[in-house]
C-alpha cells in the first residue's frame, strides 16, 4: 500500500491554471509564427533565365551566344547575374542561293 501510493504521487496530474494553459499556448503560437516568418524570409531571392548576356563573333562565320541566369534580391532589391556562365557556338551558314558563284 504504501509503494502504491507513492507511485501514485509520482505520477499524479499537476493541475494547472488557466493563467499556466494560456502561456503554454502562447508560446507554441510564437514559436509557430516565428517558424513561420522564417521560412518566409528565407525565400526572399528570385531566379530566372537563363538569359543572352553577350553575343559575339568567333572569327569563324560564326556567332558565340552566352547564357546567364539573373537573380533578385528582395531585400536590398539588387539584380545580379549569376557566377556560372554558359556559352554556345552558332555556326551561320547561307542560305543556298545566297551563295556566291
Amino acid at each position: 500500500m504504501l509503494i502504491s501510493g507513492w507511485v501514485m504521487h509520482i505520477f499524479r496530474k499537476q493541475k494547472t491554471t488557466k493563467a499556466q494553459k494560456m502561456n503554454k499556448l502562447r508560446s507554441i503560437a510564437t514559436v509557430g509564427i516565428m517558424a513561420a516568418v522564417v521560412a518566409v524570409v528565407s525565400g526572399c531571392s528570385a531566379n530566372a533565365g537563363p538569359f543572352v548576356t553577350n553575343v559575339s563573333a568567333d572569327g569563324k562565320g560564326g556567332l558565340i551566344v552566352e547564357k546567364n541566369m539573373v537573380h533578385f534580391d528582395w531585400w536590398t532589391s539588387a539584380v545580379r547575374i549569376g557566377d556560372t556562365p554558359t556559352s554556345q557556338t552558332i555556326q551561320v551558314v547561307p542560305l543556298p542561293e545566297a551563295k556566291q558563284r
